[in-house]
């Protein structure tokens, strides 16, 4: 599975935190500034209603915690403009149309998932 086909189609991204995170990784390197303003977009979202917290003591959406699932509409436009943020920021600008097509999923960022280690379950929504 690409970052494509994680952020895909134009459609709004359903999504948990942690597959954002992961499909994002090659983008913001595990800064924890480009971490927490990723995650402050993902917050914009709305739930889904399949969304459940069974544990909602010291829950975090961040860490994997059995029982609780959360995943969000993320607007694409919110996620091209964290994109067009972190490259001018890491002293890679992208212009406006290259962001857009990233978050939409019509540019890849070149990343393979089944490369990565596995430190997030990967659980996609059609």
């Amino acid at each position: 599975m690409s970052a494509g086909t994680l952020l895909n189609g134009g459609k709004p991204l359903i999504v948990t935190f942690r597959d954002l995170a992961l499909a994002t990784a090659a983008f913001h390197h595990w800064e924890r500034r480009y971490v927490h303003s990723l995650h402050d977009v993902w917050k914009v979202g709305a739930p889904t209603p399949d969304s459940i917290i069974r544990h909602p003591r010291g829950y975090d959406e961040r860490q994997r915690q059995a029982g609780n699932y959360e995943a969000r509409i993320v607007p694409p436009t919110a996620l091209a403009r964290w994109f067009l943020d972190v490259s001018t920021a890491r002293g890679m600008p992208l212009d406006w149309r290259q962001c857009l097509n990233l978050a939409e999923g019509r540019a890849d960022l070149g990343v393979d998932l089944h490369d990565q280690p596995l430190l997030f379950e990967m659980r996609t929504r059609p």
